[in-house]
């Protein structure tokens, strides 16, 4: 996303609604700022993990 825009985790979710196969949608969607990344540029998924609530201000969930 570009500075100054905002998210709408609802439209985001209706998306992936749109284009994914039923297995593949996510029941929760995580809002960070940037994912953590090694020096050649990798995404470290695992702070993302360790960092994961569903009682978090940053996770939305969603019922299947």
């Amino acid at each position: 996303m570009t500075e100054g825009t905002t998210l709408d985790v609802r439209s985001l979710y209706a998306h992936c609604r749109e284009l994914l196969d039923g297995n593949s949608i996510p029941s929760y969607l995580q809002v960070v700022d940037a994912i953590p990344k090694t020096a050649s540029e990798k995404n470290l998924d695992r702070f993302l993990k360790d960092d994961f609530s569903i009682d978090a201000d940053n996770v939305y969930g969603f019922g299947k």
